[in-house]
């Protein structure tokens, strides 16, 4: 009995599982992070945008700047709820009333029937989720209303082993309450609309690095701890890249601004799969890198 062929022809199964299948992932990395970085530069460059800081951006022309990211976010959210794509690398198990977490990355384990873990068991993404023989997902599953519930449940759901538990909870939700504070202050002290644009795009452009970064680069690989370090990698190289079109605009070179955006990419990028770990869920990066750039940095 012969194969069929793949209904996607040669190139499909070359992008796919093929040599050319690492290179599909950084497509789908590189089409996003154009949205999110690109747009606001091109504007700048053949739009006569005006090359000013973020808050002195007049209206009009703010709300074509919010456009990147905004759409990137909703890209990368729609690519997450795709049937065809796994989310077996960010979201937690729901199955069976099961939410449990691995030490390092914060990865579900498949429970026995008697409760005890499994650490050699496949990871899982829920009822959703249905996988071979191997252990790899089928393609076939989706981001579903159960899927849904357990990633926001992930989003701040620490590790379960994780060391000194009680003072980790209350760092977690310092780092959560911190940002809605200093956010209250800077509206107080205005100006009230520049403030809102700080925030408003601070939290969109914050939200569209993790859920690239952190969402869809690691359901592209397999194995979920390589996908969030190649996540990691990759959040400096998309923020150097900005930095990079910008300064390249201006006269401060395009060099040193990438090579200043890589640093601080791979910070804040290894900074919150640090944070993941102690003090636990992946809202603690995302909060640290709003409070920082946006609320902090974003004043100065």
């Amino acid at each position: 009995m012969t194969d069929r062929p793949s209904p996607f022809g040669i190139l499909g199964r070359a992008l796919g599982t093929g040599p050319l299948g690492g290179l599909k992932r950084y497509l789908r990395w590189f089409n996003l992070t154009m949205l999110q970085q690109a747009l606001w530069p091109l504007l700048i460059a053949v739009a006569s945008a005006p090359h000013v800081a973020l808050e002195h951006t007049p209206t009009g022309w703010f709300l074509l700047r919010l456009a990147g990211p905004l759409l990137a976010v909703v890209v990368a959210f729609l690519y997450l709820r795709s049937p065809k794509r796994s989310t077996a690398a960010v979201i937690p198990s729901v199955a069976e009333g099961s939410l449990v977490h691995d030490a390092e990355f914060g990865l579900q384990e498949v429970p026995h029937g008697n409760g005890e873990r499994d650490s050699s068991a496949p990871l899982r993404s829920g009822r959703n989720d249905e996988r071979d023989g191997s252990g790899r997902n089928d393609g076939r599953s989706g981001l579903g209303r159960n899927d849904a519930r357990a990633l926001l449940l992930s989003l701040i759901t620490p590790p379960a082993n994780i060391r000194f538990p009680a003072v980790a909870t209350q760092f977690r939700y310092a780092l959560y309450a911190l940002p809605v504070v200093v956010t209250l202050l800077r509206f107080l002290n205005g100006p009230a609309d520049e403030a809102a644009k700080v925030v408003a795009f601070g939290l969109v452009n914050v939200a569209a690095y993790h859920l690239i970064h952190f969402g869809v680069v690691p359901l592209s690989f397999e194995d979920a701890r390589p996908g969030l370090l190649a996540g990691a990698v990759l959040f400096g190289v998309s923020w150097g890249l900005h930095n990079a079109l910008m300064f390249g605009l201006s006269d401060g070179g395009w060099l040193p601004g990438l090579a200043a955006g890589l640093v601080l990419g791979w910070a804040f990028g290894f900074g919150a799969l640090a944070l993941r770990q102690w003090p636990g869920g992946w809202l603690t990066g995302a909060a640290v890198h709003f409070l920082v750039v946006y609320l902090i940095a974003g004043f100065v």
